[in-house]
Order: C-alpha cells, then sequence, then structure tokens
C-alpha cells in the first residue's frame, strides 16, 4: 500500500495495473491515497474485519478513486476521516470506481471555517458502492456559530452512480450549529438501491435525516428507511421529488407518493437493537422491484450477507435477502 502516494500522477507512473492485497490482521495508519489509475486494494479475505486502514492524517481522507478500474474492497476504514479543506468525503471521495464489502465507520467531513461538510463517511459523483456497512458519520458545517449553515449527507452524498444493498447505521450531526439534513444525501443522477438506513439523527429540525433526494433525476428503490430521528415530524425522508422513489418501506407516509410500505419493529428480527434483518412474515419480502428501468442488470447478485439477491423471481426490500417459503415444491410433468 505504501506504493500508493497522495501524488495521482505518481501512481499513475509507478503503480499502473497492480493489485495490491493487505494480509489479514494488518491494522495500518495509512491515508492520502489517490487511485488515478486501475489499481486494486484489497483485504487478502472476504471478511473486511480482517484488515483495517486507520485513516487519521489531518487534510487527507483514506482513498481518492478516479479511474473506473479502481477497486476498493474487503477493508474496514476508520479513523476521524477528517478533510478540513473542502470538506467533502471522509474516508471515500469517489468520481468513478467500484468500493465494495468495505465496513466504512466514524468518518467525519470537517471542512474549514466558511465551508460545509458533505459526506460525513463518503461523497461520490460517479462509480459503484456496494454491500458495504456505513456507520458513525457526521458532518458539520465551518460556518460561524449561529449562522445555521446546512451540511449535508451524515453518512453519503451523491451527486452520481449507484449504491448498491448497503447498510447506513448511526450516522449523526453532533454540531449544533450544524442545520443538518440527509443521513444519505442524493443531489443528482445517483441511484440508491436495496439499502437500509436507520439510527440518523440531527440537532436541529430538518427532515430527511434517513434520506434526502434534491435531484429528480436521482432514484431511490426497493429501500428501507426506519428509526430515523430528529427534531422534526419526518425524519425519514426529505420533501423533495418524492416522485423518484419506487417501493421503499417506512414508518412514515408521504402523500405524494403511492409506494410506500408501511412498516412496524414486527417487520424486523430486533428493531430496537437495530438489526433490520427482516422476519420470514415481514411485508419486505418480495415487497421489492426487478423492472430495469429501476433496478439496473447490472445490479449486485449477492445481498449484504452473501446471499443470492434475487428468490423465486422475486426481491425483498432492504439490504438483505430472506427466503420466506421454504419447504418442498413438486412439479407435475
Amino acid at each position: 500500500l505504501t506504493s500508493l502516494t497522495n501524488n495521482v500522477s505518481v501512481n499513475k507512473t509507478c503503480v499502473d495495473g497492480i493489485d495490491v492485497m493487505i494480509l489479514s490482521g494488518s491494522v495500518l495508519n495509512d491515508t492520502g491515497h489517490l487511485i488515478g489509475s486501475a489499481v486494486t486494494v484489497r483485504g487478502e479475505t472476504s471478511d473486511p474485519a480482517d484488515v483495517e486502514i486507520v485513516d487519521n492524517t489531518v487534510g487527507f481522507r483514506a482513498f481518492t478513486l478516479s479511474h473506473p478500474d479502481a477497486v476498493v474492497s474487503n477493508l474496514t476504514i476508520s479513523g476521524n476521516g477528517l478533510r478540513i479543506h473542502s470538506g467533502h468525503g471522509g474516508h471515500v471521495w469517489m468520481s468513478a470506481g467500484l468500493v465494495a464489502n468495505c465496513v466504512i465507520k466514524d468518518g467525519n467531513a470537517a471542512p474549514a471555517q466558511g465551508k460545509l461538510g458533505r459526506g460525513g463517511n463518503v461523497w461520490m459523483s460517479g462509480g459503484r458502492l456496494e454491500r458495504s456497512l456505513v456507520t458513525g458519520g457526521k458532518c458539520s458545517s465551518g460556518a460561524w456559530p449561529g449562522s445555521n449553515a446546512s451540511s449535508k449527507g451524515m453518512a453519503l452524498y451523491a451527486t452520481g452512480g449507484v449504491i448498491d444493498s448497503c447498510f447506513f447505521k448511526d450516522n449523526k450531526v453532533d454540531d449544533y450549529n450544524s442545520d443538518s439534513h440527509g443521513g444519505v444525501y442524493l443531489d443528482g443522477a445517483a441511484i440508491l438501491l436495496n439499502c437500509t438506513v436507520t439510527g440518523g439523527s440531527s440537532y436541529r429540525d430538518k427532515v430527511g435525516v434517513g434520506v434526502h433526494v434534491n435531484n429528480a433525476n436521482a432514484k431511490v428503490v426497493n429501500c428501507v428507511f426506519y428509526g430515523n430521528a430528529d427534531n422534526s415530524a419526518s425524519a425519514n425522508f426529505g420533501t423533495g421529488n418524492l416522485k423518484r422513489y419506487f417501493y421503499c418501506g417506512s414508518s412514515e407516509t408521504n402523500a405524494s407518493c403511492a409506494t410506500w410500505t408501511v412498516l412496524t419493529d414486527g417487520d424486523f428480527v430486533n428493531a430496537a437493537a437495530g438489526n433490520l434483518h427482516q422476519k420470514r412474515n415481514s411485508q419486505l419480502i418480495g415487497r421489492g422491484t426487478l423492472d430495469t428501468a429501476y433496478r439496473p442488470a447490472d445490479s449486485v447478485t449477492l445481498d449484504l450477507d452473501g446471499n443470492p439477491r434475487v428468490l423465486n423471481r422475486t426481491i425483498d426490500l432492504g439490504c438483505w435477502e430472506v427466503e420466506s417459503n421454504l419447504g418442498f415444491r413438486i412439479i407435475l410433468r
């Protein structure tokens, strides 16, 4: 990993096309890697807990991806994730490439004075974020106290790309001066697909600490938003462009969208403990759409736990899949 530097031109010259495998058990205090070529950085096994990148260098996030064949996978990315300049993307910034099967946690998009925080753990304008846990993200504004400037996307801020089968949990704002909204904030032609968002919170009265859609070109498909709380009456959802949602679960409804599935704690294994795996009799079972107008054909084939994503030609809401119809099948010929 030390072959990569915070100089993208050097990386293109020295490491184009290499596969960097990090051995299990490694905990690296390493950060500031700009991947502008076809480079893969991955943990040795499929368990992201086996390798941890601790991102604590002030002024640099762990990874910046700008090449379509750049890959970061099988890693835990932790630490302060402090980006003091633009305040965009605490741990990961991507305009292209793939981040998959990672745990991305405790990032902080904390900008300099007068700037705004966007994407506590991840900021993206393209590429794909797949089958990952994104948790503990924060973003704050660098505005003067009392100005109430809006920071956006405690977990993730996206203006493009695809976010597929991810679990967003316990992302929050802890800066009272930050008037923040959107645990996941979509402000472009991004697609949020088969994701689950819970535990978002904010100090101030901003709707949508679960998700806020700020662009009519964005789509939210087969997702679950449950148990997000702030001081407003509508914590799970932002109020803009709700027509872009399609078959989404919620503990709330909205009159402008006819496809809400109203959920309760009884739909989940243990909602109080933050376990939003669905029960076998849950309303999430089989409620998703497979229509390629909403769910792209290149969507992931496995859920967050590694189980087949589509079963018996149906798909569940959220980031997990449960086969509910267990038993014998008799075929008459």
